[in-house]
């Protein structure tokens, strides 16, 4: 590389002039270094689970049971009912008053009314219509409670079943519910309804009302007057009142209409090999309660509710989204990556995905172990299904598929261009709607422009301006594409060119030279130790840039406020002494500082511990720490600065507002090395070596290089490790960069 011209003097003129127009056309470009930029996108798919439940549930007026949260769905049911009997009802005896019977003390105390039980029931209360009045005394206790019957002397027999209880009413005409403490059990047969006023205040009214006009009835109503000391009763007249009440009676489903309602849709209840049995099955549902609690209400034609023992058996299925990444590669198709969290629900528990259909090379991984072929997979139906019998509580999964990139055509101008003119390029219709990442490296192979554009029909144009005094040589443009599904990638490869110029020195230089030989001879001279000095500065200049990157040994950036490290990246393969870092937050007095720049939103300091360099930048709201094994260059410390004010544009404000949240400062990782070129020193390994030629000293560097790694017994080596402690040298460099690009030295996996 370079321009290369004889040390001897010049004597002739016609080779004097070859020299001179040597220096002036003689052009070497630079090519880019061999790139293969990857990006990792991220997209979000859906997942099915399924899951059955079952159990059995008594003395129930409807259909219940539990999801494991509300966004789950209910396939499919079944249901056994084993017992379908009648529930509680209230069956009105006398409800048309035509008077009223006063109970109150030393008059009449007592009131009963005949109960004609015809069938086992189950008494829970009676209603009562009437009222009372209370006088100036506090009242005392009146009792309801259901006794006995004499059918002799048609009045109540003394034998009280269940519990008395305090009676219910208030100082207005009305209905007035009695529950009984506990419900009464009777067999068929007759009883007795008492309202006990026994105990009352003298001067307290309690009005019971009564039916003694036109009434067809086969009872009796009766009373107690302490002043005749005997009961007296009357045929046919009837006290007002109901009884809530259950019966011990079963039903065919089918006779009393027995549906189930669903998302207002009913469902008929089916009978069952006999009475007080019946089914239900309902298949294909997609129902949503919207809670974590599903209730399904029994309706029948009797007006009653039903009591209810049932079996049943639930088929559920809820969707969840998985976040999916998936990688870009150059020459390799796209690899998707799914690490779902599945947790079993039921005994009986499943897995559905509904892959894209693009994806190939579909593989399931439990425990980091391959499971494909317990699932089933259906690449006609794009489908997966982890079974049953493969889940298992507590463990990591990871799905992992292919899918080929996808072709798309750029609209490009021309592949080459000159300074300060303008890189474009368009996507041809038509447009494929989605994300594009465009990323521009340069003719030395380092990225000079990252950009992202959303398409979504209407852009689909891209530029870039070239400087005054870009790098000469061929540039690379990576144009990224991907949807949720699906991605693929595009290369642009074009030229910059420098013009030729001949400055007028020049001009007088070769006029001068046919006139006086030598001259010609001494503008010769000055002109090629010129140019030799600029392409040794220029040299230089990439020799510090490689040296800065191989002295950095660890990168960190910290919150200047609390010191809290928000990212951090070993460079070298050493590893660091953890010590360093601690001792140089706690112990900053023990160090020798040097300032070496100063100003309002910055300033830098080296520091000196041990056999590292420490450089520490502070700007604005966070601090910039890089150790080093030696001094590094006055560049690159300009280089620290432009670094720390493209950090403070792209992440300032999350600085500024720092809350812990580690995750928008991996974008530091593409800042660094778009700024320190870190990817020269990445781990390289050695390609078969085939019949490439090479110097002497390309020679020894791969032979050096082999030697490493069969120390280190690796498939890779540090460019830091060929060297030990001899000094690295200029020509050492350029070695490398020419293995590198014959593709002799090819890095490696990216350090994450």
């Amino acid at each position: 590389m370079g321009i290369y011209l004889p040390k001897k003097r010049i004597y002739g003129f016609l080779l004097s002039l070859v020299i001179v127009l040597q220096i002036i056309f003689l052009i070497v470009p630079i090519r880019a270094q061999d790139q293969s930029p990857t990006l990792e996108i991220d997209s979000l798919f859906e997942l099915t689970e399924f899951a059955n439940d079952w159990g059995q549930k008594s003395n129930e007026s409807s259909v219940n049971f539990d999801f494991p949260s509300p966004t789950w769905n209910l396939s499919a049911i079944t249901i056994n009912f084993t017992s379908i009997k009648m529930g509680s009802e209230t069956v009105t005896v006398e409800e048309q008053e035509s008077g009223f019977e006063t109970i109150r003390r030393n008059n009449i105390e007592i009131a009963g009314m005949q109960l004609n039980i015809t069938e086992q029931s189950t008494i829970f209360a009676v209603e009562i219509y009437g009222y009372k009045t209370e006088g100036s005394s506090s009242p005392g206790p009146v009792y309801v409670r259901i006794e006995g019957w004499n059918s002799g002397s048609r009045r109540p027999n003394g034998v009280v079943y269940g519990e008395q209880i305090e009676l219910n009413t208030s100082l207005i005409p009305n209905w007035y519910i009695q529950n009984f403490n506990s419900p009464i059990n009777l067999s068929p047969g007759y009883y007795c309804l008492v309202i006990d006023g026994t105990s009352a205040n003298w001067q307290d009214r309690y009005y019971w009302y009564i039916n003694n006009l036109n009434v067809n009835s086969s009872l009796y109503m009766c009373r107690y007057n302490e002043d005749d000391t005997d009961w007296e009763n009357r045929f046919g007249d009837v006290f007002l009142h109901k009884i809530k009440q259950r019966v011990n009676r079963s039903y065919y489903p089918e006779d009393i209409n027995m549906i189930a309602r669903i998302n207002n849709n009913s469902f008929q209840v089916n009978n069952d090999i006999s009475i007080g049995k019946g089914t239900l099955s309902i298949v294909d549902l997609n129902f949503s309660p919207y809670s974590a609690t599903m209730n399904i209400f029994i309706l029948n034609n009797l007006s009653i509710e039903l009591l209810l023992n049932y079996e049943y058996k639930i088929s559920i299925h809820n969707s969840f989204m998985e976040k999916s990444e998936g990688v870009i590669r150059e020459g390799k198709s796209i690899q998707w990556i799914l690490q779902p969290q599945i947790t079993r629900i039921s005994y009986n528990y499943s897995i559905k995905f509904q892959f894209p259909m693009n994806w190939f090379n579909l593989s399931i991984y439990k425990n980091g172990l391959n499971i494909t072929p317990q699932t089933y997979l259906n690449y006609t139906k794009r489908l997966l299904y982890v079974p049953n019998a493969t889940i298992e509580d507590g463990a990591t999964w990871r799905f992992v598929a292919n899918s080929p990139q996808i072709s798309f055509q750029l609209n490009v101008p021309k592949s080459t261009f000159g300074p300060q003119q303008d890189i474009q390029f368009s996507i041809q219709e038509p447009i494929m709607e989605g994300n594009y990442t465009i990323i521009l490296y340069n003719s030395l192979g380092f990225p000079i422009e990252t950009k992202t554009l959303q398409l979504l029909g209407d852009t689909n144009y891209f530029a870039y301006s070239l400087s005054t005094n870009p790098e000469e040589g061929f540039y690379k443009c990576y144009i990224f594409w991907n949807n949720a599904t699906d991605a693929g990638l595009q290369i642009y490869d074009f030229q910059v060119i420098m013009p030729f110029t001949v400055p007028i020195e020049i001009i007088y230089g070769i006029l001068i030279s046919i006139a006086s030989i030598t001259l010609l001879t001494a503008t010769s001279f000055v002109l090629v130790k010129r140019n030799k000095r600029i392409k040794n500065e220029k040299r230089e200049r990439i020799y510090n840039e490689y040296m800065d990157a191989l002295n950095i040994e660890y990168f960190i950036v910290s919150d200047k406020n609390s010191g809290l490290l928000v990212y951090d990246q070993i460079i070298t393969a050493n590893e660091m002494d953890s010590s360093l870092i601690s001792g140089f937050l706690q112990a900053i007095r023990g160090f020798g500082i040097e300032l070496t720049k100063s100003r309002k939103e910055s300033q830098t300091i080296k520091l000196e511990y041990h056999d590292s360099k420490i450089l520490m930048s502070e700007f604005k709201d966070f601090r910039l720490v890089f150790i080093m094994k030696d001094s590094p260059s006055e560049d690159f410390l300009k280089t620290v600065d432009s670094l720390s004010t493209e950090i403070d544009e792209e992440l300032g404000k999350y600085m500024e507002n720092f809350d812990g949240d580690l995750r928008p400062f991996k974008k530091i990782h593409d800042i660094v090395e778009k700024y320190l070129q870190i990817t020269l020193i990445y781990p390289l390994k050695v390609v078969k070596l085939g019949k490439v030629r090479f110097s002497q000293t390309e020679k020894q560097i791969i032979e050096r290089a082999l030697k490493v790694m069969k120390q280190n017994n690796s498939d890779y080596f540090y460019v830091s490790n060929l060297f030990g402690k001899k000094k690295f040298q200029v020509k050492d460099a350029e070695d490398i960069l020419n293995l590198i690009k014959k593709k002799v030295f090819t890095p490696i996996a990216i350090p994450s």
